[in-house]
């Protein structure tokens, strides 16, 4: 698991990925995609944003099997980097 400091900033970037694409100030650490009415072009979007910012390469369904950020945020910090174009 990596350092608690560094899920803890990988959460709050998620968490504002989440407001960003939802257009929702009320998101939190522990707000579920599900309850936020996103669909799964958000979770693409997702995808696309946490590349960008990260640098880390998570799958679709790592989005849909961890819908809250501090899960999502786990699950981004122990994914390989991502080797793509960088914007």
């Amino acid at each position: 698991m990596p350092p608690k400091a560094d899920l803890t900033e990988t959460t709050e970037i998620i968490v504002e990925i989440f407001r960003e694409l939802l257009k929702r100030d009320d998101v939190d650490h522990d707000s579920s995609l599900a309850d936020l009415g996103a669909t799964s072009l958000t979770a693409v979007r997702i995808r696309s944003r946490i590349r960008s910012r990260l640098g880390k390469s998570i799958e679709l369904m790592d989005i849909m099997e961890n819908l809250r950020p501090r899960e999502l945020a786990v699950v981004t910090a122990g994914a390989p980097e991502w080797l793509g174009k960088r914007r």
